[in-house]
């Protein structure tokens, strides 16, 4: 399963490309346009595709408290995921464990009862198959909706943040080999983030 620092880092290198991503407008190329109009348009066009002679970048160092909750959460699924499944294992054992040894005891009074008793525990492996495939399912479509939100989330936010302050790109340190100590944004991040999560979790 993937770790959470590679959705991180996922989101906020897509979110530094959000940042820079040209928005190009569409030029209407019609007989009647003059040839200030037209050379405006192929101005404004360049201007948006060049990237920044110096751009501005930013890195963070730090998860918040969304990612940790999502964290939690994925540990939490799989803990009750492994558990259902020993569970099982250790009723089906126990079952197969009761029949071996009535068996050997020669407890079973006649064939009917043996296959009763081998009925009943086809019976409790087919649920037990069942409910830990719902569950293996249940548990998948979780952690994909958690990874929607806390994509979503850092996206949105990494945007936002970066359009206020002038940046061109914030990145994850971890995406980079070096980052001048003075380009880390970690804690307005961070801080931004939580307040944003905070207020929706209340």
């Amino acid at each position: 399963m993937k770790k959470i620092s590679y959705f991180v880092a996922q989101f906020a290198i897509v979110a530094a490309a959000m940042a820079v991503m040209p928005s190009c407008s569409g030029s209407d190329s019609t007989d009647n346009k003059s040839a200030d109009g037209e050379k405006k348009v192929a101005a404004k066009e360049k201007s948006d595709t060049v990237a920044p002679a110096n751009p501005v970048i930013r890195y963070v160092d730090e998860e918040y408290n969304l990612a940790k909750d999502f964290k939690e959460s994925i540990q939490r699924s799989q803990s009750k995921l492994i558990s259902a499944q020993q569970s099982r294992e250790n009723e089906l054992q126990q079952l197969g464990s009761q029949i071996e040894n009535k068996m050997k005891s020669n407890s079973y009074t006649s064939e009917s009862e043996y296959n009763a008793d081998i009925a009943r525990a086809q019976k409790k492996q087919q649920d037990a198959q069942t409910y830990l495939g719902n569950l293996q399912r249940t548990t998948e479509l979780e952690i994909s909706q958690l990874q929607n939100q806390l994509q979503d989330s850092i996206q949105s936010y990494i945007k936002i943040f970066s359009e206020k302050n002038g940046y061109d790109a914030v990145l994850l340190k971890s995406a980079g080999l070096y980052f001048n100590p003075a380009l880390d944004v970690t804690e307005e991040v961070v801080k931004g983030l939580n307040s944003r999560y905070n207020k929706v979790a209340k």
